[in-house]
């Protein structure tokens, strides 16, 4: 692509020579954007595609270590909020077995109680079935 100064013979060599690249590097940035407008491939990348796409590329793999590190991160905060909750479920089920142990022995407990009362009452009813004979 040649220069497309109209007044060369005002200028410097040196001026000109500046004025003329800086057409150039204006003619040729704007027909390189122009490229993916008329690419029928081209179309619209989700920013998630983009940042993909970038991390495949040797200057996004830093910025793909830290992708990776977000991601661990979130995953290690969801791994400790199961913990926790894992945990306090746990106790919970501690607690309510701790609780049904101690009903079920307090349960035994009068069980044992009722049978030695009945086994008294039986007892006294026999021996005074006796005497009464």
């Amino acid at each position: 692509m040649g220069c497309t100064c109209s007044q060369p013979s005002r200028r410097s060599p040196r001026k000109l020579q500046t004025s003329c690249e800086q057409d150039e590097v204006f003619t040729n940035s704007s027909q390189l954007a122009k490229v993916p407008l008329q690419d029928p491939s081209s179309r619209q990348v989700s920013p998630q595609e983009a940042i993909q796409a970038r991390m495949k590329r040797p200057e996004g793999s830093a910025l793909s270590q830290v992708y990776q590190k977000h991601i661990q991160k979130e995953k290690n905060l969801m791994l400790e909020l199961k913990i926790t909750t894992l945990q306090q479920e746990n106790e919970d089920l501690h607690f309510r077995a701790q609780n049904r142990a101690a009903m079920a022995r307090q349960l035994w407990e009068d069980l044992l109680l009722g049978l030695e009362e009945t086994q008294d009452c039986t007892s006294r009813r026999s021996s005074s079935r006796r005497r009464s004979r």
